[in-house]
């Protein structure tokens, strides 16, 4: 999804849930980075790495308190990590987005979780993508962009993986 399609994305997310995204990336305190809305990420619609694995947010129910496990580096640091071995209420959310204007790296939803919460959060997630997407080539793509994509290389695994792994886009759709 492209910055706008993710926006509308959190627009109906956040009509349906009372949702946290925690940045799985970017921990630098025992705090982490908690955004109460998709649309204060700086860096939306932009995959920085290339690879659709990486740049990834833990959703929580709002009411669910996020488990931050703090690992003592041999250089006296700490690093902080959240995953959802120790939040099991969640799911895992990687935007994906553009890595530059020729290459749209897919985005992903997921849990490890069987939980009641993560199944819930799992299929809300899916079901507002069904209705703001088309499936196209085993995909979702948001209608209004389709055509806006004909130059662009849609990468499923990484920016490095063979063209043979990309989407493709017919010419009628």
């Amino acid at each position: 999804m492209t910055k706008e399609d993710l926006l509308n994305l959190s627009d109906e997310l956040e009509n349906k849930m009372n949702i946290v995204f925690y940045d799985n990336s970017n921990i630098t305190s025992a705090d982490g980075r908690c955004l109460d809305t998709l649309r204060k990420l700086p860096s939306l619609g932009i995959n920085k790495s290339g690879s659709h694995h990486t740049e990834s947010f833990l959703v929580l129910p709002i009411e669910k308190d996020v488990v931050i496990e703090e690992v003592p580096q041999k250089n006296g640091k700490t690093h902080y990590f959240i995953d959802q071995s120790r939040n099991v209420d969640s799911i895992v959310f990687w935007p994906g987005g553009f890595y530059d204007n020729s290459k749209l790296i897919c985005g992903e939803v997921g849990t490890i979780s069987d939980t009641a919460i993560s199944k819930s959060l799992y299929n809300c997630f899916c079901k507002i993508i069904k209705k703001i997407c088309k499936e196209r080539a085993g995909c979702f793509w948001y209608s209004e962009n389709v055509k806006k994509l004909e130059n662009v290389r849609l990468i499923t695994i990484n920016i490095n993986e063979m063209p043979i792994y990309d989407v493709k886009l017919h010419k009628e759709e």
